[in-house]
């Protein structure tokens, strides 16, 4: 079973805020409008660092592999194995965390875009090098 924590991002002050509790007024600290509440995913990266949602993760994608949200199924292709370097946002989507790819990965068959990739399978290959709200500037750096 995954520990369940959060942290949070203080709008008004700018700031991180680590392991927030979660007692009796964390309801109170979620509908603040000036605090985005971050839940970790349970995963760490290549490094040992907790992956949260919000994190801006680097890693290479198997162009080779990949799932399909439509479908909820993943497929492989052995015929074209390459791995492509990309950033990603964590999110939750699909009922689990993913990476939102930034800049979006062309597969080479030259048909397919890649948009976004499962974070619980490429932790072990991953790091997480900042986050969208400490780091915006990660965020441009990864759509050029």
């Amino acid at each position: 079973m995954r520990e369940i924590k959060f942290r949070a991002w203080s709008r008004k002050h700018q700031k991180m805020w680590h392991e927030i509790q979660t007692t009796a007024y964390f309801h109170a600290f979620i509908e603040d409008e000036d605090i985005e509440v971050l839940e970790y995913t349970g995963l760490k990266d290549k490094n040992g660092a907790e992956i949260y949602e919000g994190d801006v993760v680097r890693r290479h994608l198997n162009v080779a592999k990949g799932f399909d949200p439509d479908t909820q199924e993943e497929w492989r292709d052995d015929r074209h194995p390459e791995l492509v370097p990309f950033i990603g946002v964590v999110k939750l989507r699909y009922n689990g965390w993913r990476l939102d790819c930034r800049r979006p990965v062309q597969k080479p068959n030259d048909h397919d875009i890649i948009r976004a990739a499962t974070l619980a399978h490429s932790k072990a290959h991953s790091e997480v090098i900042g986050n969208i709200y400490e780091n915006p500037e990660l965020l441009e750096e990864a759509k050029t």
